[in-house]
């Protein structure tokens, strides 16, 4: 598939890219990870490579345990996804908050914490938007077990995997507002 056939390139927005936007954006990111505690940092650490495993956790404390048919059905979905969206990092090609960051001579407050998924392109976040993506997925399919406070804890875990990304530096909130935006726009059919 190349980039053309995305279902998403209709409806996805053009990344800010000028001088001085780019240069906003890094002060951004900086003003957000230097508000990042401890803890945020070792939450972005874990979900870095592992953004579903909590997710099942969630409903199988307010559900049942989920079969690792589910689960395959969960994950092959957030991963068809994922892929339309790496098709847009692909079309797009706007570079990380830290690589932005030193190519315009902002210090940030610290590199990208070794993060093994924030190599490549930014635009948009493929971890907001699959976050986002299962938080629909998952509060649809088991609406009437998990309930409003079930819906609500596993949308502030998207939301939290989302912030996660810019503590670490390696993405802008206008990647993750795209990636977020594009999973709401597959819901909302």
């Amino acid at each position: 598939m190349n980039v053309n056939e995305t279902n998403l390139m209709p409806i996805s927005k053009h990344p800010l890219s000028d001088t001085q936007s780019l240069s906003d954006i890094v002060r951004q990111v900086k003003a957000v990870m230097h508000m990042a505690t401890g803890e945020d940092l070792l939450f972005a650490k874990s979900v870095d490579c592992d953004l579903i495993s909590q997710f099942y956790e969630i409903v199988t404390k307010r559900c049942v345990e989920l079969t690792s048919k589910e689960k395959n059905l969960i994950d092959s979905s957030r991963r068809l996804f994922g892929g339309q969206l790496y098709l847009l990092k692909k079309h797009y090609k706007v570079a990380r908050p830290y690589v932005l960051a030193e190519s315009l001579g902002i210090e940030l407050p610290r590199k990208n914490l070794i993060s093994r998924s924030g190599v490549g392109y930014s635009y948009p976040s493929i971890h907001a938007g699959e976050s986002r993506f299962v938080a629909h997925f998952i509060s649809r399919k088991y609406a009437d077990c998990l309930g409003d406070m079930g819906r609500h804890e596993i949308f502030n875990h998207a939301n939290r995997i989302a912030m996660s990304r810019v503590h670490m530096g390696v993405h802008s909130l206008q990647d993750i507002r795209e990636g977020i935006r594009l999973a709401d726009a597959q819901f909302t059919a």
